[in-house]
Parts: C-alpha cells; sequence; structure tokens
C-alpha cells in the first residue's frame, strides 16, 4: 500500500512540474530510481529488489525508444521507469499503456480546439510511410510542423485508475 502511495504522489508532483513548467525534473524521478529497489529489498529481500529492477526495466523500456525516437520526453520515460520500480513490471506496464492511452486522448482533444488536428495527422501519416520508404523518396516533415503535448497530467491520472483498480 505505501509504495502504491508513494507512485500516486510521485505522479501528481511530476504533474503539476509538467503542467506548470513543461518539465519533469530529475531530483523528482532519479531518486525514486534508486529509492524503489532498496526500499523493495528492504521490505520483501532480494526477490522484492529483482521485482523493483524488472519494474524500472519494463516500464521504462517502451517509453525510452520513444524517447530515442524523438516521441516522448526525457523525464517523462524516467517517471514511468520510476513508477515501474515503485509497482512491479505488471502494473507498471498497465500505468504505461493507460497513461499513453489517455495522453492521445488528450492531444486529439487539445489538436482538435486549436484546430491544428487534421495538420498534425497529416505529419504523422507522413512520418509512418516515411519508415517503409527507401530514404532517397522519403518526404520531410519540418521540426516546427509536429506538435508537443505535457504528459505528465495524463501519467497522473492513469498511474491513479491503474493504482484504484489493482490494489
Amino acid at each position: 500500500m505505501w509504495f502504491a502511495a508513494c507512485t500516486v504522489l510521485l505522479a501528481a508532483l511530476a504533474a503539476i512540474s509538467d503542467f506548470r513548467k513543461g518539465e519533469i525534473p530529475n531530483h523528482l524521478t532519479l531518486p525514486v530510481l534508486v529509492a524503489a529497489p532498496v526500499a523493495h529489498f528492504w521490505v520483501h529481500g532480494p526477490t522484492g529488489a529483482l521485482f523493483a529492477l524488472a519494474g524500472v526495466v519494463g516500464a521504462g523500456l517502451g517509453p525510452y525508444v520513444l524517447f530515442r525516437a524523438r516521441a516522448l520526453g526525457g523525464g517523462d520515460v524516467k517517471l514511468f521507469a520510476a513508477m515501474g520500480g515503485l509497482t512491479g513490471l505488471a502494473i507498471g506496464l498497465e500505468i504505461v499503456v493507460v497513461a499513453m492511452a489517455l495522453g492521445s486522448l488528450q492531444a486529439l482533444v487539445v489538436l482538435a480546439v486549436k484546430g491544428r488536428l487534421t495538420a498534425v495527422l497529416q505529419n504523422a501519416a507522413t512520418v509512418a510511410v516515411n519508415m517503409v520508404r527507401p530514404r532517397h523518396r522519403r518526404v520531410a516533415v519540418l521540426p516546427e510542423s509536429l506538435s508537443h503535448i505535457r504528459l505528465g497530467p495524463a501519467i497522473f491520472v492513469g498511474a491513479v485508475l491503474v493504482l484504484v483498480t489493482s490494489w
């Protein structure tokens, strides 16, 4: 129960920071990345530490791939990994999936309200088609034509939804 409470608190603080400043700071996520396996080791022994490490790697891997593709911020990746360390692999992955679904819904609504949904969907289609085109036939997508959203609030809501239904 304490690990779930820490996860919700971490997600809430990250959501507030992301909403206000557009970033999730390292001083919020990195200590949890270290402390979660140690705390699980202290409570559950070596199995607990492996449980937490599996959560860190499992919940952080997919977001890290998106980060490398410039589709997600580094703070989001560290937040997902830290929450995976607190909750373990299964719940950590569930938080990632629910939060990304909520973030996608948030992006669609925000872009529709701003009148940019069609342009962003066209850019997304171009990026997707470029992945299967030969290099010499790829269409350039200007970075300024892409759109960014603050995912922290969606991660918080996703974490709360998953934890309320899981614990």
